[in-house]
């Protein structure tokens, strides 16, 4: 959905040879500053919108799969795992296995065989359904794996929120990418400077660019972006005070 944008931007830049990485970088460096300019803010929006999109559906996916297999087993897979963890607990002459009345492994039988007379005669016998011991290990299971992706994936939506409505937050995320790291190469100051100018979007790009990248190259990226932002500061201060002196000639 996003056009393979993300591996255009992040190519080469963890090349083994140096050679050109600095000329990567340089182009990945024009390219964010050009995102930091009030007018190309939030370029990334859609990109963004697609990225979350797809994280939602993966919420969707797991609930309608919970749905679907409950729908199969007539009911009784949306408490399965909790039944299937708590029946050890329970007193021997009161419990019944909640896997057994899912997945018997015993039921009765009847078999036609022909008898002495030739007479087609009837037998009821007893007999195991060895498949159900494996089906209910593989509904356990899944059931486990439903439960720990849904609630995974709903921790990661609700951080998403919060990315997007506490600033702080981002500021955090991107910084802990240093974690582990002795030599700490970005100055706070110098990313959230950074970050300030950045749409929410264009953070999100930046904070998959953390982590894709070598932390040495990440380092060079964003102070080069907050030399940019030091450049055009500089730049108008001194339009502005050309400005100033006009005024003060005209009068």
């Amino acid at each position: 959905m996003e056009g393979g944008r993300f591996r255009k931007i992040v190519a080469g830049l963890n090349a083994t040879l140096y050679d050109d990485q600095d000329v990567d970088l340089n182009n990945l460096v024009k390219y964010m500053n050009r995102r930091m300019r009030p007018d190309m803010r939030g370029e990334h929006r859609w990109w963004a919108i697609k990225f979350y999109l797809c994280e939602a559906l993966n919420f969707v996916n797991v609930i309608v799969q919970i749905a679907i297999t409950d729908k199969f087993l007539g009911g009784s897979f949306s408490k399965f795992g909790i039944e299937a963890a708590s029946w050890s607990d329970i007193e021997a002459e009161d419990r019944v296995d909640p896997m057994y009345r899912v997945f018997p492994r015993i039921t009765k039988c009847m078999f036609h065989k022909y008898g002495v007379s030739g007479t087609i005669e009837k037998f009821d016998a007893l007999c195991v359904l060895g498949m159900n011991i494996i089906n209910e290990k593989i509904f356990v299971f899944l059931w486990f794996w439903y439960v720990i992706l849904a609630t995974l994936t709903a921790i990661n939506l609700i951080m998403r929120i919060c990315e997007m409505m506490f600033p702080n937050m981002r500021f955090s995320l991107v910084k802990f990418e240093e974690f582990g790291i002795r030599d700490k190469k970005i100055q706070p100051e110098t990313l959230s400077s950074v970050l300030d100018h950045l749409a929410y979007s264009d953070w999100l790009l930046l904070y998959y660019l953390a982590q894709c990248m070598d932390k040495t190259s990440f380092a060079k990226l964003v102070s080069r972006m907050a030399t940019f932002l030091s450049d055009e500061g500089d730049e108008k201060d001194s339009l502005k005070h050309i400005d100033d002196d006009d005024d003060k000639a005209k009068r």
